[in-house]
């Protein structure tokens, strides 16, 4: 699996590396500190999974913006659907629904065990090809500030 990880924050993207490679042995990770480098990669590498900052602090465009970019291109080699993971210290679930993110991790980001079980989910959502309209079913997950929600394309994770 190859994942690619944006945050402003070479620290973040490190930590991030490093607690992706430990919940999913074996995955390639790829660690951008810009919107910019992301969408560079974007277009000439195929990725499985995408995990951005969702506040690039000063810095234009955001990881939003990313988001929405990704979702309207078909030509990139990473495909527009693409599951997107936002990680971010100001999580604003609206922002993700809105600009079509998978799930929203706040930071600290989660454990080892919650990041892997929450891409694995996301991939096979993606990959049997079951998709969810206008429905919303909401469980607890990790703890009890913790929720997931199905709502349109994937399994969204709102882990705050």
């Amino acid at each position: 699996m190859r994942i690619l990880v944006g945050d402003d924050s070479s620290l973040n993207t490190k930590l991030l590396g490093i607690a992706l490679r430990a919940a999913l042995d074996g995955c390639d990770v790829r660690e951008c500190e810009s919107v910019q480098k992301m969408i560079l990669h974007c277009r000439s590498q195929r990725f499985d999974v995408v995990v951005t900052d969702q506040d690039y602090g000063d810095a234009a465009p955001r990881g939003h913006d990313f988001v929405r970019e990704l979702r309207q291109q078909r030509h990139w080699e990473t495909p527009h659907d693409v599951p997107v993971v936002f990680c971010t210290s100001s999580p604003r679930s609206h922002d993700v629904t809105a600009c079509g993110a998978d799930a929203i991790w706040s930071k600290p980001f989660p454990d080892v065990p919650t990041i892997g079980s929450t891409l694995r989910r996301l991939m096979a959502a993606r990959e049997s090809g079951r998709e969810k309209q206008n429905g919303k079913v909401c469980t607890n997950t990790t703890s009890p500030t913790s929720t997931s929600c199905t709502h349109s394309r994937f399994a969204k994770e709102f882990v705050v």
